[in-house]
């Protein structure tokens, strides 16, 4: 068990020795929800430790800012949390997704719903995600999980407010797997707050979701062509790439609802990418 104070624990907490081995340096798993003080961050080759409400009901209520190791997972490849961190997936290393948190929206995706203001004490511990063949990629959007498929295809689930679960369908909620029809094969993902988007290997960037055209939720093209991989999002939706032109420029595309360009006329950002 693995327990850090970040600040405020009120208690001592105590660490065992580290193994003689070396073990790689932990890290850090997407964003910190400052609000509710989640994160996580993945050690010693695929254990899960993270704090505040996607701790629980890993830890102690009285010390929600400590960070502790998630009970129930397997050693994982990776970890992804939903945009307000209120829920989060593992992918473990024989493809399987495992969801923990908050269920709102079917967000876990056991095939039930959560309710809409659940107490952190209802927060449910780690249990596999059902009906997903074997995964290479998972994303989180609000209270909602995308999953990339070893055959290209795109299965999502949670909460369909935005349209990113089932971008076709008028379901308020998607508590089970589903495909996203209308997609081509992709060889990437990437979650936006309201969006999911999928690259394709001729780097065509097609996302769905609210992209500001009302109830056309998509899929849609967005990019055509040049895009060879994601970057993070500098502000809520828009989609960024680097282009495979070879000059290395950042480029992002922000009207996502608009005709879909080349990847070398989107909007460009010099620097690292």
């Amino acid at each position: 068990m693995l327990v850090v104070c970040l600040s405020g624990c009120g208690r001592e907490s105590q660490r065992s020795p580290a193994p003689a081995r070396s073990a790689p340096v932990p890290r850090l798993v997407g964003g910190i929800n400052t609000w509710t003080g989640s994160l996580c961050l993945t050690f010693d080759r695929g254990r899960v430790a993270c704090s505040g409400q996607l701790a629980i009901p890993s830890q102690e209520l009285e010390a929600p800012h400590a960070l502790t190791e998630i009970v129930g997972l397997p050693r994982v490849r990776s970890v992804s949390l939903s945009q307000l961190a209120r829920q989060a997936c593992a992918l473990d290393l024989d493809g399987e997704a495992w969801c923990w948190g908050d269920n709102r929206g079917g967000a876990l995706g056991r095939g039930s719903v959560g309710p809409s203001e659940a107490a952190p004490t209802a927060f449910l511990p780690p249990a596999r995600v059902r009906g997903v063949p074997e995964v290479i990629a998972i994303e989180g959007a609000t209270d909602a999980f995308c999953a990339l498929t070893a055959d290209g295809g795109v299965l999502c689930w949670g909460s369909n407010v935005d349209g990113v679960a089932w971008p076709g369908g008028s379901a308020a909620d998607v508590p089970t797997p589903r495909r996203v029809d209308g997609v081509p094969a992709v060889v990437g993902i990437q979650a936006g707050q309201a969006q999911m988007c999928g690259r394709s290997a001729a780097g065509a960037i097609w996302c769905w979701g609210d992209l500001g055209r009302g109830d056309d939720r998509g899929p849609r093209r967005v990019v055509a062509t040049g895009a060879r991989r994601f970057v993070p999002q500098p502000f809520p939706g828009s989609v960024c790439f680097v282009a495979g032109d070879g000059d290395g420029a950042q480029r992002c595309v922000s009207e996502l609802g608009a005709d879909s360009i080349p990847g070398d006329r989107a909007g460009s950002r010099r620097g690292s990418p």
